[in-house]
């Protein structure tokens, strides 16, 4: 179980009988098939072709939601380099390593082939984003692949705004700092958009308690922070919050919301 590897499935839609898809789905969803398990450290990897490629079936839609797509470009000048690495490691003939940079529109091909993303936002891909995201905060090197990531998660489009939501999120204040400091905190950028009060506020919610018990402390905390912020968005908070954290509505804060705004 401790062993890394990769199940690669090449040619995946080459088959003529949807059912071979179908079956994999046991494979992608699941991680076994017919009470064979994979282990822990396995990683699938699946290739296909162009979709204008004949001989190919799509993708059922439970199929690609499942996966994330990368499109590769043969043409791109970063493949280029590659294979010119790999030609020169091969003993590939120089005339030829000359020829593809002279002429690489002949070396390649027709130009202008272009892929039909697969993928689009729905609940199932969007939480796959978020956890893509959520991992690639350990990788130092990650910032150099996620937005392809994201986009093949949802979508090139709705990459765009989630990528840019991820980011700011990730410079809002953190936990240990509205306790130590709530008077003085930094607070969001509503400029870039009130949800990330909303983001950071449900946030509050869930670290309002230590082990499934409520936190007076950090509650009072959390009630100094959010006075600060916009009319709007303390209503949002202080309504909800009170809720789940009921000592809440004992806070100078919260009474002098009640007294001013409330209706």
């Amino acid at each position: 179980n401790e062993q890394k590897c990769i199940l690669f499935l090449d040619e995946f839609d080459r088959s003529s009988n949807i059912d071979v898809q179908n079956m994999a789905l046991q494979i992608l969803l699941d991680r076994q098939v017919n009470g064979h398990r994979l282990v822990e450290g396995c990683r699938i990897i699946v290739a296909t072709n162009g979709t204008a490629d004949v001989g190919t079936m799509p993708l059922t839609e439970a199929a690609a939601k499942r996966m994330i797509h990368l499109y590769v470009d043969v043409e791109a000048d970063g493949t280029r380099e590659s294979w010119t690495k790999w030609a020169s490691e091969e003993g590939i003939t120089p005339a030829l390593i000359a020829y593809a940079k002279s002429f690489p529109d002949e070396f390649h091909g027709s130009k202008g082939h272009k892929f039909t993303e697969e993928q689009k936002p729905c609940a199932r891909t969007n939480c796959m984003a978020a956890a893509v995201w959520e991992e690639s905060r350990k990788i130092p090197w990650a910032d150099s692949v996620i937005v392809p990531l994201i986009e093949g998660c949802v979508g090139h489009v709705a990459a765009a705004n989630m990528v840019g939501m991820f980011r700011m999120y990730a410079d809002l204040p953190k936990i240990e700092d509205i306790i130590a400091d709530p008077h003085g905190c930094s607070l969001p950028d509503a400029s870039k958009g009130f949800g990330l009060f909303f983001a950071l506020g449900m946030n509050l919610r869930t670290e309002g308690k230590i082990g499934g018990v409520e936190d007076h402390g950090r509650v009072q905390s959390f009630a100094t922070y959010v006075s600060r912020w916009p009319e709007e968005q303390q209503a949002m908070w202080f309504k909800v919050v009170s809720e789940d954290l009921p000592s809440v509505v004992s806070t100078r804060e919260y009474k002098a919301w009640d007294k001013t705004y409330r209706v």
